[in-house]
């Protein structure tokens, strides 16, 4: 959530709601990216007519494994090594221009 925004982000990525606080009405921005997970957000904010935010992501859902009972029952040194592999978590930033004038192709 920013000042003047709600975002709502689906995994796959896909950010396909932006709610103007001001009006309660959804814009008809649609931004797509490659896949991935979202695990926790971290920041959002407007910039210079743009939506700014921070999300923690990885690029499958093998993380999910690691939270399976039969894993997390493991001593701690055999649920390290067991859960070595899972795809680490990066930080990414997204900067979305909000004034999207839509142009249609013929």
């Amino acid at each position: 959530m920013t000042k003047n925004y709600f975002v709502f982000v689906e995994q796959p990525f896909k950010l396909d709601i932006v709610i103007n606080i001001k009006t309660g009405k959804a814009t008809s921005i649609c931004y797509h990216a490659d896949a991935l997970v979202v695990f926790h957000h971290i920041n959002a904010y407007e910039d210079d007519g743009h939506l700014v935010f921070d999300i923690i992501a990885y690029k499958d859902a093998n993380l999910y494994d690691m939270f399976y009972l039969h894993n997390m029952t493991k001593e701690t040194d055999n649920f390290i090594k067991a859960n070595k592999d899972f795809s680490p978590p990066v930080c990414q930033r997204y900067v979305l221009p909000l004034n999207i004038q839509k142009v249609q192709i013929d």
